[in-house]
């Protein structure tokens, strides 16, 4: 692709559809969860905080960034999507010049008394692995 995505305008938009997932707690990051299967409306500790750190990463590198921090699954999980396809509407009727919209999830597998952590060995460290699913 020949895309320039630096700019004064945003290039990205960043979302999520399901807001609200979180990671398995540990000591360090103990949540309150509604609705079990790991889910939560504390910022510090679902998708919310994922989106920022990938936004934070990407404008350090000159791209202009939108991030939309509506949990679209709260309080009720369904209509998580369309609510987020309304939401990545209206962002693209405003900001044209979106090249890229970024709907990041957790992808966790297992059930509530087996978590898998889906890693690779990257240079010898223990690395999550990620699924692109383009559309």
């Amino acid at each position: 692709l020949n895309w320039n995505l630096t700019g004064s305008k945003p290039t990205i938009l960043i979302i999520h559809s399901h807001g609200t997932e979180a990671y398995t707690p540990t000591a360090d990051s103990m949540y309150k969860e509604y609705g079990g299967e790991y889910r939560t409306d504390n910022n510090k500790y679902n998708m919310i905080s994922i989106g920022d750190r990938v936004a934070e990463i990407l404008s350090s590198h000159g791209i202009s960034v939108l991030h939309d921090r509506d949990l679209h699954d709260y309080p009720s999980y369904n209509g998580s999507y369309a609510s987020s396809r309304e939401a990545i509407a209206e962002y693209l009727r405003r900001y044209p010049n979106i090249q890229l919209v970024l709907d990041l999830h957790r992808d966790a597998s297992g059930d509530l008394n087996n978590q898998f952590r889906p890693v690779v060995q990257v240079d010898g460290q223990a690395t999550a692995q990620m699924m692109l699913v383009m559309g």
